[in-house]
């Protein structure tokens, strides 16, 4: 353009003076596009992370970039670190090593796998997880040789008596072997506490459902194994003392080997339904829109007849179905089996979601799956003062309690009122609150558990205001 602006400006002497001019102003014009250009280039490199440790420099350290620049392919990439950069977290869940992995193996007897399958939901963000199943305690001894020179191990028993023991002895077989691995299990279906425990120290830590039981409990205690109550050592006070037990496996004390070196501990019966399981932590349905007063449904039992007398209910026969019927008045269906009679769904929306109070009688044993689906959805349970796990945790859980059913009975009487629906209201809404806290607080011992058997380093467990 410049050179024929040139010689159209030849012919004319008044063309080559606007020739001139125009000349200029294309210069300036390129002159401000370059310096245009230039501009948004080095807003461009400011907006760049800072990945080679040479892009996104200050303006004053330009020229020094520029060295940079033109000796990038002589020297490796530099990694500037300036003095206010934050420190990399500890845990960084890029950088999983043998330390981070953790395989949970579920047995198949029973309900499992399909129904264990819950833990994901209380491990740290560092934890890179795989789930397999066993048939045998064989199995689970191959599943080891396959896996432990790389990742941890969680067994999920469902603990017969025949089962247990043999899974600890392929456990024991394989600690030298690996001796980098740790080794938990998470020992379920000990309702009626009639699995022995003397497993428990081959174990580098023991979770369990069931707490224990009123008629059992000193039977249990027995086995000089203290039991922690999950979420205790982050919320609460481990009345226990501090974890680890000792410094070694193989220096263990006379005083603590009967007990695994990071502890036992006991975890609540979780919600095994999806409708409840995914459910967000949102403000529960308002009492006083809910058209049940309280409800009950489940098996028969001779504990539970009592509960639903002192409620002043009879029995009918209706169409070849018990119905129980009460002066307060409150639906007690007994049902011919474990959640049997009515669909999850039926159960779930229509009859506790839709219920201000959920009667809580005891069953094979006092915890039940009740308890946490009724604090699940906001409805306020109902249950004996002395039930011992009630207590457990680092606060008690909220509920209408008292000493007999007749007395609950009567409590609930009075909070059904209209002058009492502020309180009950809110007892539902504590309820929410604390069985949020309890699975947050869960899931903090969780990671206090594995930082240690894992040999992680740890920080230390911060309490959790309350």
């Amino acid at each position: 353009m410049i050179l024929r602006g040139g010689r159209r400006g030849a012919g004319s002497g008044s063309g080559h003076g606007r020739s001139n001019s125009s000349s200029s102003l294309r210069w300036l014009m390129l002159l401000v596009s370059i310096c245009i250009a230039m501009l948004m280039f080095g807003n461009l490199r400011s907006m760049i992370p800072l990945t080679s440790g040479h892009l996104g420099c200050p303006i004053g350290q330009q020229q020094q970039a520029s060295s940079m620049l033109s000796s990038e392919n002589h020297h490796p990439p530099l990694h500037l670190h300036h003095q206010h950069d934050e420190q990399p977290q500890e845990f960084d869940a890029t950088l999983i090593h043998h330390d981070g992995r953790l395989v949970i193996a579920i047995d198949q007897q029973g309900s499992c796998p399909d129904k264990c399958v819950f833990l994901h939901k209380y491990l740290p963000s560092w934890v890179a997880l795989r789930y397999v199943s066993f048939a045998t305690p064989q199995h689970a001894g191959q599943l080891m040789d396959q896996y432990a020179n790389h990742t941890h191990f969680l067994f999920v028993s469902r603990g017969w008596k025949k089962s247990l023991g043999p899974l600890a002895a392929e456990v024991q077989k394989r600690r030298h072997q690996y001796p980098a691995t740790s080794f938990g299990v998470f020992h379920m279906s000990d309702e009626f506490f009639q699995h022995t425990t003397k497993n428990y120290p081959r174990f580098d830590y023991v979770l369990r459902h069931y707490l224990t039981t009123r008629d059992k409990h000193e039977k249990f205690l027995s086995n000089r194994i203290p039991v922690r109550a999950m979420g205790n050592i982050s919320c609460g006070k481990d009345r226990y003392g501090p974890l680890p037990l000792r410094s070694n496996d193989d220096a263990a004390s006379e005083k603590n080997s009967y007990e695994p070196k990071w502890g036992v501990h006991w975890m609540f019966l979780n919600e095994d339904t999806p409708i409840l399981s995914t459910r967000s932590t949102t403000a529960p349905w308002p009492i006083h829109l809910r058209p049940t007063p309280c409800s009950f449904a489940g098996r028969a039992t001779p504990a539970r007849q009592i509960m639903a007398d002192a409620f002043g209910t009879h029995q009918q026969e209706v169409q070849g179905q018990h119905k129980d019927q009460s002066f307060i008045p409150c639906s007690i269906d007994f049902t011919d089996g474990f959640r049997q009679g009515k669909s999850t769904w039926q159960y779930i929306t229509e009859d506790i979601s839709m219920s201000k109070i959920g009667l809580h009688p005891a069953g094979n044993n006092e915890e039940c799956y009740r308890m946490f689906e009724l604090l699940t959805v906001g409805t306020v349970p109902a249950m004996l003062e002395d039930t011992p796990f009630r207590t457990a945790t680092f606060e008690p859980i909220p509920a209408i309690v008292g000493k007999t059913w007749r007395d609950v009975s009567v409590e609930i009487q009075r909070l059904l009122q209209p002058n009492a629906a502020t309180e009950l209201q809110a007892l539902s809404t504590k309820g929410v609150q604390f069985y949020e806290k309890l699975r947050r607080c869960t899931a903090m011992d969780m990671e206090f558990i594995l930082k240690g058997a894992f040999g992680r380093k740890s920080r230390g467990v911060e309490k959790q205001n309350k």
